[in-house]
């Protein structure tokens, strides 16, 4: 047991240093004010999935949760939402990051993740886009009157600290404990059941794991990012089911949805959607 403790420990602690680094640069980048960036979104929305898609891509949790409070303001479309959520990988860029022998995958994660944010998002919006146009007609022809929504201002809670230094040690010091805890869980299964056979079991089904990693996605914490990271470090899920888990897994930004959103029917779809579109990813992928 106290040999499991260590090896966790251990690991642990060597990735601590290249997560400090990385989450002391993405603080420096978010640092702003979310009103001018809830403007620009605004008046972004036909670019929308590729924005959004590019700080989905950005390993931290505060995009996903702004841009869901953006959409409940009705200030992005869901397209971009969407992508947001898709191109999140919260903190598997980070973990990969610190684990050279991991980059060369790490940079084909980004790839797929990016790619396919940009697609699902821009005919999201295209389906919707022609959806509301028939809607407008009929309204037209029933002589109805259509009347714009007014948009309130975004008033998101913003993510940052006031000191940037203080705010990526405190950001490491819970990630890392995420990921002591989710190596030592690792170990003691690897440990009870066998590697062999945990892998075995995994992988009795190529099209079912990916649907199971997309379930463990929809954790919304820095926890399941971590859990789906280390499980690939360690060969016991394939390359498409991270994908598919990490597709699903947007940090923080379903927590937000369904805090600052009242639908809470449209809330549930968009979950579905979220995980259909990760589930989807990681079957394509296990197909090649």
């Amino acid at each position: 047991m106290w040999d499991l403790i260590l090896d966790a420990f251990v690991d642990t602690i060597k990735i601590m240093p290249i997560l400090y680094l990385v989450y002391l640069l993405v603080s420096y980048v978010s640092h702003n004010n979310n009103e001018k960036f809830g403007k620009f979104m605004k008046k972004t929305q036909k670019a929308g999935p590729f924005m959004g898609a590019v700080l989905g891509v950005v390993p931290q949790c505060g995009f996903s949760g702004v841009m869901a409070d953006l959409y409940s303001k009705k200030s992005i479309t869901l397209g971009t939402l969407i992508a947001v959520f898709v191109a999140t990988s919260d903190e598997a860029i980070p973990i990969m990051l610190a684990m050279p022998e991991s980059y060369l995958s790490l940079l084909s994660l980004i790839l797929i993740k990016f790619a396919s944010a940009i697609i699902f998002g821009f005919v999201i919006d295209i389906i919707i886009s022609l959806i509301e146009r028939n809607k407008l007609q009929v309204l037209e022809m029933k002589n109805k009157t259509v009347s714009k929504e007014k948009h309130n201002h975004c008033e998101c809670e913003h993510c940052c600290a006031d000191n940037i230094f203080w705010g990526a040690f405190v950001h490491t010091i819970k990630i890392s404990i995420f990921l002591f805890i989710a190596s030592f869980i690792i170990n003691l299964i690897i440990f009870w059941v066998g590697l062999d056979a945990l892998t075995a079991t995994l992988n009795t089904n190529k099209f079912l794991q990916p649907i199971v990693a997309s379930i463990i996605g929809l954790i919304p914490s820095c926890a399941s990012s971590v859990l789906l990271v280390e499980l690939f470090l360690q060969n016991t899920i394939t390359f498409a089911s991270v994908v598919a888990g990490l597709s699903v897994g947007s940090g923080i930004g379903l927590l937000v949805l369904f805090k600052q959103n009242k639908n809470f029917k449209h809330n549930i779809l968009i979950t579905l959607l979220v995980f259909s579109l990760g589930a989807f990813l990681g079957i394509l992928i296990s197909l090649f």
